[in-house]
C-alpha cells in the first residue's frame, strides 16, 4: 500500500492538484473497491493499483486542473466503474453528480462505492441514454455532461447533447484521434445543437496521448433526437 500511496501522491503532484488527506484515503479505498469488484464483473482492464492510478485516476482528474467546469448539476454518461465521476466527486466534494449506465450491475457497484465512501449528492440512473434523454425530468437538464471511453464522438453527440441544457457543456475524454473524431462529427453536432468549444491535448504519466473534446450546447436538440435505443450506434448521424 505504501507504494500505491506514493504513486498517488506523485500523480497528484504531476496534476498540480492539492489533495487533502481524507481525499487521498477515499481515492485509495475506491481503487481497492475496483480491484475487489473485478472478481465479479469487468470494471477496468487491469488489477494493478498503480496502473489504475496512472491511467484512470490521472485521466479522470485532468479537467479539474483546467478549472473548466461551470456550477450546476453534472452527469457521468456511461460511467462504468465510476470513471471519471467518482474521482471527480472526491475532489469536487460539493458537486452533485448523476451516474448513468445501461449495465445495472455497474450501477449496483457504484451504489456500494458511494455508500462505503460516504459520498453525498449522488444520483444513480440505470438505463440507456436514449431513454433517459426523453424523460421530461432529465432532458436538457445538465450543466455538464462527462463521457469517458464510451463511443465515437458522432454517436455521443446524439446521446449526450439532448441531456445537456442550453448553454451547457459536454466533455469527451478521448484518445489521440479525438480531434479527428470531432471534425468528422461536425454534422452530427450541428443536428443535435452542439459545437466544438475547445480541444485540449495532454499525456498520461506513461506518455500515452489523450484528448479532451469540449462541446457547447448552442441550440435546443430537436425532439427527434436521440433516436430509438441502439440506432445512434448502428447508424451515426455523420
Amino acid at each position: 500500500m505504501e507504494t500505491v500511496e506514493l504513486r498517488l501522491k506523485e500523480v497528484m503532484a504531476q496534476l498540480a492538484l492539492p489533495i487533502k488527506p481524507e481525499q487521498e484515503q477515499l481515492l485509495l479505498k475506491y481503487i481497492n473497491l475496483i480491484i475487489e469488484g473485478l472478481s465479479r464483473q469487468r470494471l477496468v482492464g487491469t488489477r494493478d493499483s498503480v496502473e489504475i492510478i496512472h491511467k484512470h485516476i490521472f485521466d479522470s482528474l485532468y479537467p479539474v486542473t483546467l478549472n473548466i467546469f461551470s456550477p450546476g448539476e453534472m452527469l457521468d454518461l456511461g460511467t462504468g466503474a465510476g470513471l471519471p465521476g467518482i474521482p471527480l466527486k472526491i475532489m469536487l466534494s460539493e458537486q452533485k453528480i448523476f451516474f448513468m449506465d445501461a449495465n445495472r450491475r455497474k450501477i449496483v457497484f457504484l451504489k456500494k462505492v458511494c455508500r462505503e465512501l460516504k459520498l453525498e449528492q449522488v444520483v444513480f440512473l440505470a438505463g440507456r441514454a436514449e431513454e433517459w434523454a426523453r424523460h421530461p425530468d432529465y432532458r436538457e437538464r445538465f450543466q455538464t455532461v462527462v463521457c469517458r471511453a464510451v463511443a465515437d464522438t458522432a454517436i455521443l453527440a446524439e446521446l449526450a447533447l439532448p441531456l445537456a441544457k442550453l448553454g451547457g457543456e459536454v466533455f469527451l475524454y478521448k484518445g489521440p484521434r479525438g480531434e479527428n473524431e470531432a471534425v468528422a462529427a461536425k454534422h452530427a453536432l450541428r443536428l443535435c445543437g452542439g459545437e466544438v468549444k475547445r480541444i485540449y491535448h495532454y499525456r498520461l504519466p506513461a506518455g500515452e496521448k489523450r484528448t479532451l473534446v469540449c462541446l457547447r450546447k448552442v441550440e435546443n436538440t430537436p425532439v427527434i433526437y436521440p433516436r430509438k435505443p441502439g440506432k445512434p450506434a448502428k447508424k451515426p448521424l455523420n
